[in-house]
């Protein structure tokens, strides 16, 4: 009898038998675990380049992902955000994940074309290359995962999480030590994440969700629907992609590369931020589309305000945290020379609290697969945020970059709480016609 493989190991301790259906509390739990994973790996693999290696190789990384995310991001098509919520099932996982397996390898063929346009020498072209590779098919775990969250598995998507990190630093760091040459590394990144995805997410969707089909179709009528839905999302993915860094340009060309430098630290706590939000959205978003396009209301309502509640008291901590230990935060994390940005950083924070105004709303839009709506409130957004960068940056450097930020998620939050409030009036009114 074969040992078992360590995927397989975590694929039956968390296997659906074991797990409790339906309590949000526990797919938080192991959302935040999962994230806390991959978070902490992201963060890890660049100490470990600089430790090992030299800020040659960190840059050289850096923009290996910089060159295929957008790339990867524009293809995805947003295919999870139309598989978690779609809770009439107007589409099959199998259709799904051929037109995740279509975009996925065009995206590798698009990202190689850019790494054989710009890529200085061979050695650096095999980086790119081995990079986006790894990410390719991680953006193939994403569309399993979709399924898995869509059947409130937050368990099986931890435990993917937790090996792709951790084996995949693991794998890094042995490569580095033995060959200090990051093509090695890119490869074993590559060579985790195929083992990940073969081993564990197949057969966690396997095992999951059994009575669905769980090998990819490409049906032309099919694909051609499911693109026609996720039009408006790509539009607005696109125009994100393009709005988040607006300022950094301006701030490039009017004040230079170090003020850029500076607007980085700022700004960094934003991720951490970011991501408890993220991990609610992820463990409610499945929940929260079946109790709207089931027209239970009062259910979703409820949901909602725990979603908004919760968002309010992690924006509001990190704002008072950054008020109270800020300087000290930039001091030992990064240099004292960044003490100075702590105004800075307190009004980036405080831009996470301005978000919370529209969270309600974002939960409507999302639930209710409103993704016209969506692609709507990017182009105002961006629009936004690009008329403030124009106007506040070059005129105020620094300052004038946060200034924009805080317009760009104003203007956000501003049109996503006038769509909940319109969605919860109009239901409420409808309810009291009903009596």
């Amino acid at each position: 009898m074969l040992t078992p493989s360590l995927p397989e190991r975590v694929l039956r301790a968390v296997a659906p038998k074991t797990f409790r259906q339906g309590s949000l509390r526990l797919n938080l739990v192991f959302t935040l675990v999962g994230n806390t994973v991959q978070l902490g790996a992201q963060w890890a693999t660049v100490m470990l380049l600089a430790k090992i290696g030299d800020p040659v190789m960190v840059g050289e990384f850096s923009l290996a992902l910089g060159l295929c995310a957008p790339v990867i991001t524009v293809l995805s098509l947003g295919l999870r955000t139309v598989l978690v919520t779609d809770a009439a099932r107007a589409h099959t996982y199998a259709d799904m994940l051929g037109a995740r397996v279509l975009g996925t390898a065009l995206a590798l063929v698009v990202v190689t074309a850019e790494a054989l346009w710009i890529a200085r020498s061979p050695r650096v072209l095999a980086v790119y290359v081995l990079v986006a590779a790894a990410r390719c098919v991680d953006s193939l775990s994403d569309i399993h995962w979709a399924q898995l969250q869509r059947a409130e598995r937050m368990d099986l998507i931890a435990g993917s999480q937790a090996l792709r990190g951790l084996l995949g630093i693991a794998a890094m760091g042995v490569a580095l030590a033995l060959t200090r040459s990051l093509a090695w590394a890119a490869a074993a990144l590559l060579a985790v994440s195929l083992l990940v995805w073969w081993r564990f997410d197949l057969r966690a969707v396997d095992a999951a969700t059994p009575e669905e089909r769980t090998r990819p179709a490409f049906d032309p009528a099919a694909l051609r629907k499911i693109v026609k839905v996720t039009a408006p999302l790509v539009f607005s993915m696109a125009l994100t992609a393009f709005a988040g860094p607006m300022p950094r340009y301006f701030l490039e060309a009017y004040r230079g590369t170090r003020e850029v430098g500076y607007l980085a630290v700022a700004s960094a706590p934003i991720a951490l931020v970011g991501f408890l939000p993220s991990a609610i959205y992820q463990a409610t978003a499945a929940r929260a589309a079946a109790h709207m396009q089931r027209g239970e209301h009062a259910a979703f309502v409820a949901l909602g305000w725990r979603v908004v509640a919760a968002n309010v008291a992690v924006a509001m901590g990190f704002y008072l945290g950054s008020v109270l230990l800020g300087g000290v935060f930039l001091r030992v994390m990064f240099a004292p020379e960044y003490a100075r940005l702590w105004p800075v950083m307190n009004l980036y924070c405080l831009s996470q609290v301005i978000t919370t105004v529209g969270v309600f709303g974002s939960q409507v839009v999302n639930a209710g697969r409103m993704f016209r709506a969506s692609a709507v409130l990017a182009l105002l957004a961006v629009v936004a945020h690009l008329l403030a960068s124009m106007a506040l940056v070059p005129r105020y450097g620094l300052w004038g970059s946060v200034y924009a930020d805080m317009v760009f998620k104003s203007v956000s939050a501003a049109v996503l709480f006038v769509i909940g409030a319109w969605w919860y009036l109009r239901e409420r009114r409808g309810a009291s016609v009903a009596r």
